[in-house]
């Protein structure tokens, strides 16, 4: 059960970045006008109609709240990292303690994104959910060949 949470919250978070990422590609260094942007966007290609809209909108608005939260540690974990290394020995109890914080982090927040990206694409007819799947294919074949 555990293996299919983890797996449920990778793929929301893959959607979730795929559907909202590149801000500076698009000239958007605020994730509020980025989001503004995919949100159009994204309503433009799959045609959705206002409350497939407002789905959308919430959702996006759900990762713009957890990525703050994310960021506001962010300066904190690396002053744990850098403290971390900065004795002749490596002090793994903190690097733990830090990366068992983050899952934690994770696994608190997984169900509300997943939960919040499940509202919007149950509200997709089936051609407007077809859409979304090839579209998610094509950024995550690109990601993985970027990276290969």
């Amino acid at each position: 059960m555990k293996t299919l949470f983890i797996i449920s919250s990778v793929i929301a978070l893959i959607s979730a970045v795929a559907l909202f990422s590149g801000c500076s590609r698009h000239g958007h260094k605020d994730p509020q006008k980025h989001m503004d942007y995919m949100v159009k966007k994204a309503s433009k290609k799959l045609d959705l109609n206002s409350n497939q809209v407002v789905n959308l909108e919430a959702f996006g608005q759900t990762l713009l709240n957890s990525f703050a939260d994310h960021k506001a540690k962010k300066q904190e974990a690396m002053e744990t990292v850098k403290q971390a290394f900065a004795s002749e020995r490596l002090d793994q109890a903190s690097l733990v303690t830090l990366i068992q914080s983050h899952t934690r982090e994770i696994e608190n927040k997984a169900p509300q994104v997943i939960a919040s990206f499940a509202q919007f694409y149950d509200s997709l007819d089936g051609e407007q959910q077809a859409k979304l799947r090839e579209h998610l294919q094509e950024k995550m074949a690109r990601h993985h060949r970027h990276h290969e």
